[in-house]
């Protein structure tokens, strides 16, 4: 009969850690749940920042051809600033300007004869 007092002591034991277990058992599944949910809110938060530097990028992209594109065309503009200023036009208008400052010269130089 003392064996079996020992063996419903060891069994009840038993019982009580099992009991013991299961409560761990159900809070570490609580924190793995709360665990789960903070993953899902970090991923849908990187998948949102993904998605605006996808948009950033595609904004770039567009600006980057924007920029080239006036490139080309300022290129184009400074050829034909630099034909004005070079060009036949360009030596045209210094000849005009030389012309002028002579006739200004001899309009001083007779309105301070005739003084």
């Amino acid at each position: 009969m003392g064996e079996d007092i020992i063996t419903v002591e060891i069994l009840k034991s038993i019982r009580d850690e099992m009991r013991g277990m299961r409560e761990a058992q159900e809070q570490t599944n609580v924190r793995l749940d709360r665990t789960n949910e903070r993953l899902d809110r970090v991923v849908q938060e990187q998948i949102r920042h993904a998605t605006a530097i996808v948009g950033l990028e595609v904004g770039q992209r567009a600006i980057v051809d924007g920029m080239k594109a006036m490139a080309t065309e300022l290129h184009g503009l400074n050829g034909r600033v630099d034909n004005v200023l070079t060009g036949p036009l360009g030596a045209t208008t210094k000849a005009t300007a030389e012309r002028v400052d002579r006739l200004e010269a001899r309009v001083e130089r007779i309105e301070a004869r005739e003084g």
